[in-house]
């Protein structure tokens, strides 16, 4: 078995850890500098999940919407949908996340 077929499998593990490493800094940046939050982490965690899978979903319409049917490039179609959740997710974070 050659060493390709490791990293092969490994790499949706090695995804979820870095989405989930970087979804966890994102929150405690977040929590400590952008909004200064003082709440329970036990209240504002489950709202944040709710948060980030709100706007993957986004992500997931805006690029399906422009490929399939705007016919965008992939690479602006994701340029959009990523600058559309930076908005959304500030406002989700202002508005529900560390609302006080």
């Amino acid at each position: 078995v050659s060493q390709s077929r490791y990293v092969k499998a490994a790499k949706p593990i090695l995804v979820a850890f870095a989405f989930i490493l970087a979804m966890s800094f994102q929150y405690l940046a977040n929590r400590a500098f952008t909004f200064r939050s003082r709440q329970k982490i036990s209240k504002e965690l489950p709202r944040y999940s709710v948060a980030a899978l709100l706007n993957y979903l986004i992500t997931l319409l805006v690029v399906y919407v422009a490929i399939d049917f705007l016919l965008i490039s992939d690479l602006l179609a994701s340029i959009i949908a990523s600058l559309l959740t930076a908005v959304s997710g500030y406002l989700l974070a202002l508005l529900s996340v560390f609302k006080r």
